[in-house]
Order: structure tokens, then sequence, then C-alpha cells
């Protein structure tokens, strides 16, 4: 993949328990930036959409990222992206086909649902 094509500026996001500012001591759970990466990001084809499920709610996205932006040690099952405003839920990472050390691609939903907090 060419250099230019990772064009769009994504956060990665993880969930962290902080302490709420209001006095009360409670805690709350937010999703905070852990670190900021330029990627790809392509949409699923139509016929790949239609043929996944006539009712589907979200949508199947793929993300490519360069290995050598990615924080070290980073578990992809804790987190989620964003860009221009709009959430991706991280499915599971697959390697480039090559050598396996470039890119990461994301397999990702993008749609209407809740974020599980467990």
């Amino acid at each position: 993949m060419q250099t230019g094509k990772l064009n769009q500026f994504i956060e990665v996001q993880r969930k962290q328990v902080v302490i709420k500012n209001d006095g009360s001591g409670d805690r709350e759970t937010v999703w905070t930036t852990i670190f900021a990466i330029y990627g790809h990001i392509t949409d699923a084809s139509i016929r790949d959409f239609i043929a996944a499920r006539k009712d589907q709610k979200v949508i199947a996205t793929r993300i490519v990222l360069r290995q050598d932006d990615i924080e070290p040690n980073t578990d992809w099952s804790l987190c989620r992206l964003l860009c221009d405003g709009l959430y991706y839920r991280i499915i599971a990472p697959l390697r480039d086909n090559k050598t396996g050390r470039e890119y990461v691609t994301l397999a990702c939903e993008l749609g209407a649902y809740v974020w599980q907090d467990s």
C-alpha cells in the first residue's frame, strides 16, 4: 500500500475507569484516546452488504494501519476506533499477506449498537 493512501486520521480508544469531578468520589467508565494514527478505511461492497444480511444494521469495514505506527502490545479486543465522528467496533486484527509485519488490517463494524460496558 502506498503511503498516500493512509490519509485518514484515526484515534484508537480504550475504556478507562476514572473518578468523577463532582466531588462524590464515584467512578465512571469513559473512552479515552490511547494513540492516534493514520490509516485507510474501506467499506464492504454493496454485494457483500446485501449478501451478509438483508436487515443488517451495521456496515462491515476494513481499516489498514501501518504496523510501525501502532503502540506495542495493543490489545485490539479492548479498543474501538474513532474517525470523522464515527465509531468503529473492532472484530479482529489480520496481518498483511506479504510479510505479516508491515500492515495490520482491522476487520470492523460501523453501525447502530450500544457499547457493552463489562
